[in-house]
């Protein structure tokens, strides 16, 4: 009945009332998801990302199968920074949907920000065969893509100029940079 109530006052954009009502269904049964994950959906959107997290965390502990507080788990993960948790929870999901292009979307900016270019790569361009025009993707695949082969040209360059002149100081120290950055975020290998 909470619940109930609470979904009518979100449908009417009246969030305090709403959230009130959650906490209520919450309070009567504890135990049950549903109140833990309507409250949690509020709160995120809400900018209350700790909290939303707690709550989903309590519906899915509630109900282990419940997708959508697993779903929410993995995005304020993400929002938190927690990216290799959020990996992991996406990763559950996909067991249930695997062709749920917002999940690989989802699971790919978590990989990239870990510095997992090609894993992120694989799930993007995977969610563009699921949903072609699904915003933002294209424009990423094609982005990474491009900071690859540039990166790849510049240490193709400098590594011939610096065989070919080795007194050149400029050329070294680019080179020595782009082998030191090889590490980082958007062009760190998985495997390494």
């Amino acid at each position: 009945w909470y619940t109930m109530r609470g979904q009518a006052w979100e449908a009417k954009k009246r969030n305090e009332e709403a959230a009130a009502e959650y906490r209520k269904a919450i309070e009567a049964e504890p135990a049950r998801y549903r109140g833990h994950s309507l409250l949690a959906g509020l709160l995120l959107e809400e900018g209350e990302i700790e909290e939303a997290y707690d709550h989903y965390r309590r519906a899915l502990a509630n109900n282990p199968s419940y997708l959508t507080a697993r779903e929410g788990v993995a995005e304020t993960l993400f929002l938190q920074g927690r990216f290799a948790e959020a990996i992991e929870q996406w990763g559950e999901l996909l067991r249930f949907r695997p062709d749920d292009p917002a999940i690989h979307r989802d699971l790919a900016s978590a990989h990239y920000l870990l510095g997992h270019v090609d894993e992120a790569l694989k799930h993007w361009r995977f969610a563009l065969e699921l949903m072609p025009e699904m915003p933002g993707v294209r424009k990423n695949v094609e982005l990474v893509s491009a900071q690859r082969a540039q990166r790849e040209r510049l240490l193709a360059d400098y590594t011939r100029t610096t065989k070919a002149e080795p007194d050149n100081y400029g050329a070294r120290r680019k080179l020595a940079w782009l082998l030191a950055t090889a590490n980082d975020v958007a062009f760190r290998d998985p495997s390494e």
